[in-house]
């Protein structure tokens, strides 16, 4: 059914999608914070729209797969079909190019994205931010930035999981006796009674 398939339209994709690193601190990952990311990514151009063609023009059928975005080539006894190398699966070509983007009808473009980091994201975990990644082809809508967080580690505490643990130094009359001593934590520090006869190593909730 290669021979008398029907013209069809550009094909319209999806951008790529862009990978990028950002570095929080504890604080940040437990409270949740809005970071600014620069990144450099493509965008349609203003001028043509993405389309890649001067003001006024309209894209042409493909003469290489008329238009279909696919030919065919014979192996054997059957009929395999291939995305056009000529216009690129689009099914149209364009004459006459815009000057700005020079026909590609994307142009690159440095950008201040703000990330919204959710509270409670943990370290090596990835946040999807929809359509701010490289503009689609033929106009197409863009991909996603897909930002993989670090957590720096803290000179306070130490995380496992949504716990968070602390030391607390105590004299060796404090641990005898009993007392009550201040703990820190990401808001206020909390008092803390200690009882008489606390050992070393001993873990309190």
């Amino acid at each position: 059914g290669f021979g008398g398939g029907r013209q069809r339209g550009p094909r319209v994709e999806a951008g790529d999608d862009l990978q990028e690193q950002m570095t929080i601190t504890l604080r940040e990952a437990a409270k949740g914070c809005q970071k600014p990311l620069d990144l450099t990514r493509l965008v349609h151009c203003n001028a043509c729209g993405g389309s890649g063609g001067a003001p006024g023009s309209q894209p042409a059928p493909c003469n290489t797969c008329g238009g279909r975005g696919q030919v065919a080539h014979s192996q054997g006894i059957f009929m395999i079909a291939t995305t056009c190398p000529t216009c690129r699966g689009r099914g149209r070509v364009v004459k006459d190019k815009c000057d700005e983007c020079k026909g590609g009808g994307v142009e690159r473009k440095k950008e201040n994205v703000v990330v919204n980091v959710p509270a409670g994201i943990d370290d090596g975990q990835t946040l999807r931010v929809p359509g701010k990644g490289m503009a689609g082809p033929n106009g197409g809508p863009p991909g996603h930035l897909y930002v993989t967080f670090h957590v720096e580690a803290d000179e306070q505490f130490e995380r496992d999981g949504d716990d968070l643990y602390t030391e607390v130094p105590l004299t060796f009359a404090m641990a005898a006796l009993g007392a009550r001593v201040l703990v820190p934590t990401l808001d206020e520090p909390i008092e803390l009674d200690v009882p008489a006869g606390t050992q070393p190593g001993t873990i309190k909730v």
